[in-house]
């Protein structure tokens, strides 16, 4: 995992976190895997800024059951801050209904904590924070 090394050694505020898996490290792609997030890039590696996932609509998610709203639940309790995904024009809307009724959903059953999903926002806030601050 170099390039999360060399990502935190350069002070970036954001990663991206691909939905490779990591062989040895993890059975389930990297942007859905607590391992990958919290284990190596938050813990080891003590990266403090914005986790993106990579698209969450891609077939290697797929591949292992993992709808778009199932992988955004289980890429935000992983440790991601921001869940990217691909749609076109006319389902965006549809998709992104979907994907909050996901983690509304998860969020009520207890399956993903409240603090982890305020955690997520509080991430996304201060990162724009910070880069709007640096522009003026």
């Amino acid at each position: 995992l170099l390039p999360f090394a060399d990502a935190v050694g350069a002070h970036a505020s954001a990663v991206m976190v691909a939905n490779a898996t990591v062989p040895g490290l993890s059975t389930v792609p990297a942007s859905i895997s607590a391992t990958v997030i919290q284990g190596v890039l938050r813990g080891e590696l003590a990266f403090q800024g914005l986790v993106v996932t990579d698209s969450l609509s891609t077939p290697a998610l797929q591949a292992v059951g993992y709808s778009v709203p199932r992988a955004a639940v289980a890429a935000l309790h992983a440790g991601a801050d921001m869940v990217l995904f691909n749609a076109d024009a006319n389902s965006v809307a549809s998709v992104t209904t979907q994907i909050v009724a996901a983690i509304t959903s998860a969020v009520r059953r207890g399956a993903l904590a409240r603090n982890t999903v305020e955690g997520a926002v509080a991430h996304v806030l201060a990162t724009k924070h910070v880069n709007l601050c640096a522009l003026a």
